[in-house]
């Protein structure tokens, strides 16, 4: 006769897939506890608007800087900075990695 595993047996069995409301619910309440923790953090006072701006402000400046257009800008510099970074390391890596591996 087959017994059931309850959830949490089955949460810490190895390879076992997990149910899908299970990793949705524990997804949104990590987004929902990094999101209020900064909203604490940074409308609480506890840390200077200069080095944690509040969620509103953040919200606020993204729709000026795309009613402006300038955010496109800053995202697509961003995005090529990343990827030089990536080429560059990519370029380092994977010689100095078969190097590595060739060789005792």
């Amino acid at each position: 006769m087959a017994t059931q595993k309850s959830w949490v047996q089955r949460c810490l069995t190895p390879k076992v897939d997990l149910p899908g409301r299970l990793v949705l619910g524990v997804s949104g309440l990590c987004w929902l506890l990094v999101l209020g923790l900064w909203a604490v953090l940074s409308y609480g006072g506890v840390v200077p608007s200069m080095f944690l701006p509040t969620p509103g402000d953040v919200v606020a400046a993204g729709v000026r800087l795309a009613a402006d257009g300038t955010l496109s800008k800053h995202v697509l510099a961003s995005l090529e900075v990343v990827l030089i970074g990536f080429v560059v390391s990519s370029l380092v890596a994977v010689p100095l990695g078969l190097l590595m591996g060739s060789f005792r």
